[in-house]
């Protein structure tokens, strides 16, 4: 049985505990933890060439991701449109060899991302692999925040909206009438607790394709899904830090999973978890 833990996001969001399966079919897109932390000098080959041989086993695959933000400004300019375009640092990112596991490191964060997978156990062991990496070779020394997110996208197909998730959380397409003729709904919940914790829910109907990029040989999927996008977090404003621990930092993302796990199995009915088929 989970312990509620004080202070924990677990104590505050007070929906019930639920026990944790692995099903046949979920309905995951992406899943992804990220850790911030105050932002590096600079990340040159030479300095992510420690943290990418460290993990070249698992995901042997890099790559460098330049990235561009536009900067407008008023005033007269050589340019007439007084638009400019800024080159930002890069992105290093390491995948294995299918593209279903990414590392993703910057000046300012490190993210492990996953299409799919099946137990949560491997999802943590990877983040530690990638967390000790981090603090070895990167050695980042005030972290900033870190987030558990999973955007899982329920495909319809002739099923009606509220036999997949909760007329609680349905709102206006709870009434069939409205269901019928909805093309999107989308609405966004923002939940603040203490201690600088929080969840960001993200829900509704979308007419097809797909809110995650998908890989360059994958075909957007068509027809309408129902989007369960959850992101649990703690942030840590100055003078607070998060001490970029590995152990510290997979005991509070398995803490931040039982809450996700709560609010995905709280949306969804009891009809489409059977559905889902419970796994070995």
């Amino acid at each position: 049985m989970a312990v509620e833990r004080r202070g924990s996001i677990l104590e505050y969001l007070g929906l019930p505990e639920q026990e944790c399966v692995v099903f046949d079919r979920p309905p995951l897109a992406l899943a992804l933890c990220q850790v911030q932390f105050e932002g590096l000098l600079d990340l040159t080959t030479e300095g992510v060439a420690p943290f990418q041989r460290a993990l070249r086993r698992e995901f042997p695959r890099l790559s460098r991701v330049q990235q561009f933000s536009l900067e407008i400004e008023a005033g007269p300019r050589e340019e007439p449109d007084g638009v400019q375009q800024k080159q930002q640092p890069p992105v290093w990112r390491m995948s294995d060899v299918a593209g279903n596991w990414t590392v993703a490191l910057a000046r300012t964060f490190v993210t492990l991302e996953v299409r799919e997978y099946g137990r949560f156990e491997g999802f943590l062991r990877r983040l530690r692999t990638v967390l000790d990496a981090l603090v070895e070779h990167v050695q980042p020394t005030i972290g900033t925040r870190v987030g558990l997110r999973y955007v899982n996208e329920i495909r319809l197909g002739e099923a009606r909206a509220d036999e997949v998730v909760r007329r609680e959380v349905l709102g206006p397409l709870a009434e069939r009438s409205l269901d019928e003729h909805a093309h999107q709904t989308l609405q966004q919940v923002l939940l603040r607790y203490p201690e600088h914790q929080g969840i960001n829910f993200t829900h509704g109907r979308l007419p097809g394709g797909s809110t995650v990029q998908r890989k360059s040989d994958e075909a957007a999927p068509e027809g309408p899904f129902y989007l369960l996008d959850i992101d649990v977090f703690r942030q840590y404003p100055a003078p607070s830090v998060l001490e970029l621990e590995s152990e510290l930092i997979c005991q509070q993302v398995e803490t931040f999973h039982e809450a996700l796990y709560r609010v995905f199995r709280w949306a969804v009915s009891p009809a489409y978890v059977e559905s889902m088929g419970v796994g070995q």
